[in-house]
């Protein structure tokens, strides 16, 4: 029983920080400007990976590519 619930807690957790993660904001940036600078963000943190064999975690390169949008701007 402990289980199921610790389970359901988790997934609802998971969930919850889904969402909440989608909602990058910019003070001038139109909306439209979100996707070309997530995939800039993306192409240059993974580029980095290539080259740096330092073995970062999936989690690690999210945060690069946080730090990356928040460098151009965007917060949350």
């Amino acid at each position: 029983m402990k289980k199921n619930l610790f389970l359901v807690y988790l997934a609802f957790c998971l969930i919850i920080t889904a969402c909440s993660g989608l909602k990058w904001k910019h003070d001038y940036k139109p909306r439209s400007a979100l996707r070309e600078d997530l995939e800039d963000c993306q192409r240059d943190v993974r580029t980095f990976r290539r080259g740096y064999t330092g073995g970062e975690t999936p989690y690690e390169e999210q945060i690069m590519i946080n730090e990356c949008m928040q460098n151009k701007g965007w917060y949350r």
